[in-house]
């Protein structure tokens, strides 16, 4: 699966207050679901998160993330896609996208 590994607003082109094209892919790589999913879990709010896995799970099964969680965060903490917070407040984030 297709994951960018640097989202920001300024990626996309916006029409009326809505991303209409993403402009900005050179920090892309191919990614198991749950890598891009733990990311989208640090970066939403609760209310994001809540709104993300529900619009998420209409159109493909949400994959359970707590056997992949501790693994795919050491991974982007190591990739350093949100900077380098330290290690274990980045692995104490709260799991948001769980049931």
């Amino acid at each position: 699966m297709p994951m960018l590994l640097d989202w920001a607003g300024s990626q996309f082109v916006w029409r009326e207050g809505q991303p209409f094209a993403l402009v900005d892919v050179e920090a892309s790589a191919l990614a198991p679901p749950e890598l891009d999913l733990c990311l989208w879990e640090v970066l939403l709010t609760p209310e994001g998160a809540r709104h993300f896995r529900s619009g998420y799970a209409e159109r493909l099964p949400f994959p359970d993330l707590r056997s992949h969680r501790a693994a795919c965060r050491l991974i982007l903490r190591a990739m350093e896609v949100e900077g380098s917070p330290p290690l274990r407040e980045w692995l104490a984030l709260p799991p948001l996208l769980d049931s």
